[in-house]
Parts: structure tokens; C-alpha cells; sequence
């Protein structure tokens, strides 16, 4: 009798083994899916970031060699005090393929006179915005950066 009973037990169970087995598999194989797209997620998340910072430091450098150039080349200044609109800054040559940066260079009129020590002679400070973009033509980051900046003039 216990022969017969272990025969109705097992022709009952028949297809679960493999019902179970089919259900693992599915669960498995959305587990792996979402794996491959959060991790394809991160990666263009990390790729972003890394042409924002590149831009960032672009734009930063661009102010930076707009400043140190304006004691060798005073024409765009002396030309954003002319006309009385923003005007176009130094060139900045980037060396990186796919980068441009460009200033802007907006008037900001005089500030106060100021003496140099021991002379008779009278500066003004002519204050003035650095106004640096940075952009990156294939992944379209841009960082604009604003710095003020100011150049003593010889005044009356």
C-alpha cells in the first residue's frame, strides 16, 4: 500500500520543478537586466559630470588668462570703455579639441581716485566684469563664470 501512495504523490507533483525553475530564471533575469542599466546610468552620469568639471576649470582659466593679458594688451578694455557695451575679450586658445571659451568684457565706469604713495600723481580704478564661457561641442556643457575686475587709469 505505501508503494501506491508514493506513485499518487509523485504524479501529482509533476511540472512543479519546473514551474519553480522557470520562476527563478525570470527573477534572475530581471535582476540582471536592471543591473545593466543602472550601471550603464552611472556610467553616462560620470561622464556628464566629468565634461562639466572640464568646463568649469576652462572658464575659470579663461578669466584667469584674460586678467594676466590685460597688462600686456589693453585694447579691449580701453574699447568696452569706448563704445559702452560689452565687447569681446583675448582669444583664449583651450589646446583641447571640441572647447571653446570666450570673454566678454563689460564696463563698469570708475570707481574713486586714488594717489599712488609719495607721488602727485592720481589713478582712477576702472572697474570692469570677466564674464568667461566655457563649451564642450560634443556633450553641450557650458559653465559661464563672472569675475570683477579692476585696472588703475591715469586720471586728472
Amino acid at each position: 500500500m505505501r508503494k501506491f501512495e508514493n506513485i499518487n504523490l509523485r504524479k501529482k507533483e509533476q511540472g512543479v520543478v519546473l514551474v519553480m525553475s522557470m520562476l527563478i530564471l525570470m527573477v534572475m533575469t530581471i535582476i540582471g537586466v536592471s543591473s545593466l542599466r543602472t550601471s550603464s546610468l552611472d556610467m553616462r552620469i560620470v561622464a556628464n559630470t566629468k565634461e562639466q568639471v572640464t568646463v568649469f576649470h576652462v572658464a575659470e582659466t579663461a578669466l584667469e588668462v584674460a586678467m594676466a593679458s590685460a597688462g600686456e594688451d589693453l585694447s579691449a578694455y580701453e574699447e568696452a570703455i569706448t563704445s559702452g557695451v560689452d565687447t569681446a575679450g583675448p582669444t583664449i586658445n583651450t589646446g583641447m579639441p571640441g572647447t571653446t571659451a570666450t570673454i566678454i568684457i563689460q564696463d563698469q565706469g570708475i570707481d574713486e581716485e586714488a594717489y599712488a604713495k609719495g607721488s602727485s600723481l592720481i589713478f582712477k580704478a576702472r572697474r570692469f566684469t570677466l564674464i568667461g564661457t566655457a563649451e564642450r561641442t560634443g556633450s553641450h556643457a557650458k559653465d559661464v563664470h563672472q569675475r570683477g575686475f579692476e585696472l588703475l587709469v591715469p586720471g586728472s
